[in-house]
């Protein structure tokens, strides 16, 4: 479970930082 928060807060700094 906590792999999976890291993956999709990772994803999640890769989206606002494009954004």
């Amino acid at each position: 479970v906590e792999q999976t928060f890291s993956g999709e807060r990772s994803l999640s700094k890769s989206t606002i930082l494009e954004w």
